[in-house]
């Protein structure tokens, strides 16, 4: 699991209940050309008396959810890196 690159927002965040897995984006440049790569973190929220808080911490009853949520992800990854290639090179 990838921990969250600091300042950077998702590009695309897939939920359920209190799982949320996340994409970020992450530009390199390769041989003079732009690339981005993906990383993904997936978190639970919890609420600890009022405030809610998050962990990377799963129970047995998110791997199903987290399951399903990262073939979301990896399928969007797939479809996004798609769409990247047929773009023009800058």
């Amino acid at each position: 699991m990838a921990a969250k690159p600091s300042g950077t927002k998702p590009s695309k965040v897939f939920r359920d209940r209190s799982i949320s897995v996340s994409i970020f984006p992450n530009e390199v440049t390769i041989a003079g050309k732009k690339r981005v790569f993906h990383s993904v973190s997936i978190e639970r929220s919890y609420k600890d008396g009022e405030d809610f808080k998050a962990t990377h911490k799963l129970d047995k009853e998110d791997l199903p959810v987290v399951h399903l949520l990262i073939a979301q992800a990896w399928e969007w990854i797939v479809n996004e890196e798609a769409t990247q290639r047929k773009k023009p090179v800058e």
